[in-house]
């Protein structure tokens, strides 16, 4: 299990990528499609470095761009729409 300050270390880098992410495209939310499309990029980096065998390190800055993308998801909806916002009767 991660020891506390790792885990708190590790949402650190996944709000800095966040942070950079909205910075490089501001507003701009996603539709399901982009959203898939985003996310299996990261992920197929992330999985290049699982198979080639890189560092650690190296792995967990694709983890990092992977969560971050899902964060991003989950805070913007999909084209505008507030995820946990009810739906209108």
């Amino acid at each position: 299990m991660l020891e506390i300050n790792q885990r708190r270390r590790f949402f650190q880098r996944i709000e800095k990528e966040l942070d950079y992410a909205y910075e490089k495209h501001p507003g701009k939310s996603w539709s399901r499609h982009e959203f898939h499309s985003i996310v299996l990029e990261e992920f197929e980096e992330m999985w290049d470095d699982i198979k080639t065998d890189k560092p650690l390190d190296v792995l967990l800055k694709e983890l990092v761009q992977v969560a971050a993308m899902c964060f991003r998801y989950a805070e913007t909806g999909e084209m505008g729409k507030v995820i946990d916002k009810p739906a209108l009767p």
